[in-house]
């Protein structure tokens, strides 16, 4: 992916989140993600679809942003599905104002290559089917969203108001029983983490091959020294390498609060709202 788009000078075509999808399918075998196969390659394609179409329309970025969290919701519910990097895939048209084709047929040949890995590993045969969020969560993502799509205009600061790997993150934890303490601090810190690598390293070479060689066994390594399983985190260098400079500079920063405050609202609302 990213040895083609260095041949064709194209970063429309390089899609971070496959990064996620790839570690978290094929290597962590997260059985939420893989117990159907082909949804591996329907879901993401599909939002990606919704994505591009909406980032044709003529109305603000946040709006869009929101538009976008609430057509992924409505797919993922559809189709039965939590395969969460599907949101990435629906968000990136809008973030890096994609208008050429090649970006859904990238991510429809990448996700159907790995639903066929996934297919060959066997390994879904093993997995049972998921738990499709409730409307209490649904309503739980969007009023979080919203509030912070509200914060970002207030301050002026309308392309903090999606950052694809956070909210990834952010729609796995709110489907969950349980949200630790002990588990929120360890992802923001792994979040952060990755996504300050992928900037100053991308800053530092200038080849995007090299940042990836560099950058990705480097989120591997403090992952293991966080004990945590993050697929999310290998989306950060990628995206580093085709977000808009406006965005880039601040993606530490950004990351951080981001971060912060939907990991923190969920725990919030996990362990003193509901309670």
């Amino acid at each position: 992916m990213v040895f083609t788009a260095m041949i064709l000078n194209n970063k429309e075509i390089i899609v971070p989140e496959m990064a996620a999808l790839t570690v978290g399918t094929l290597v962590y075998q997260n059985s939420n993600w893989i117990y159907d196969p082909v949804r591996v390659c329907i879901a993401p394609s599909l939002s990606a679809v919704a994505g591009f179409m909406v980032n044709q329309f003529q109305i603000i970025y946040v709006a869009k942003i929101l538009l976008v969290l609430i057509l992924v919701l409505i797919l993922l519910k559809f189709i039965k599905s939590v395969l969460a990097p599907s949101f990435a895939t629906g968000l990136l048209p809008i973030i890096i104002d994609s208008h050429e084709l090649d970006f859904i047929w990238i991510v429809f040949i990448l996700t159907f290559i790995l639903a066929i890995l996934v297919w060959l590993q066997n390994k879904y045969k093993d997995s049972n089917i998921p738990s499709i969020m409730n409307f209490n969560g649904i309503g739980a993502f969007l009023l979080i969203s919203i509030i912070w799509i509200i914060l970002v205009i207030i301050f002026n600061k309308p392309h903090m108001a999606a950052i694809p790997p956070i909210l990834v993150v952010f729609y796995e934890v709110i489907q969950k029983d349980k949200y630790e303490f002990s588990t929120l601090w360890r992802q923001i810190l792994a979040l952060w983490l990755s996504a300050s690598l992928g900037m100053i390293i991308h800053n530092l070479i200038a080849s995007w091959m090299i940042v990836l060689l560099i950058s990705l066994p480097l989120v591997f390594v403090f992952l293991k020294m966080l004990n945590i399983k993050l697929p999310a985190s290998y989306a950060f260098p990628l995206l580093a390498l085709v977000l808009p400079r406006d965005m880039f500079v601040i993606l530490p920063i950004s990351s951080l609060l981001a971060a912060t405050y939907f990991l923190g609202s969920v725990w919030l609302y996990k362990n003193i709202f509901i309670k």
